[in-house]
């Protein structure tokens, strides 16, 4: 990790790989973009996602936000985490895990 901040085409580098169709480019732009800001100021900026890591942490086109933000070292929670940081009461946090659980049911 180093102590400045990367740019996006690093951060596709790093992550990503640097062999990208422009249709694999632009799946992944908006996530690389993201991650890169957050790395500009990594010690006050987190990435909230509800992505699960997949532990692999090999450069590639559908590599997860949380593992790329590992690469980088970003910090990634996901949205339970930050309303715990964030001193929510408990109730809201339930609403909010029902709430997300309830997104996917059909």
């Amino acid at each position: 990790m180093r102590d400045g901040p990367y740019s996006l085409n690093e951060v596709i580098l790093n992550c990503y790989g640097g062999d990208l169709s422009s249709v694999q480019l632009s799946k992944i732009v908006g996530d690389a973009n993201l991650i890169s800001y957050a790395f500009d100021n990594f010690k006050t900026r987190v990435v909230v996602t509800e992505e699960t890591p997949s532990g692999n942490l090999t450069p590639r086109p559908r590599i997860k936000i949380p593992d790329a933000c590992s690469v980088l070292g970003v910090t990634c929670i996901n949205g339970e985490r930050l309303f715990e940081l964030m001193n929510y009461p408990n109730a809201m946090i339930n609403q909010y895990i029902t709430y997300k659980e309830n997104l996917f049911v059909e």
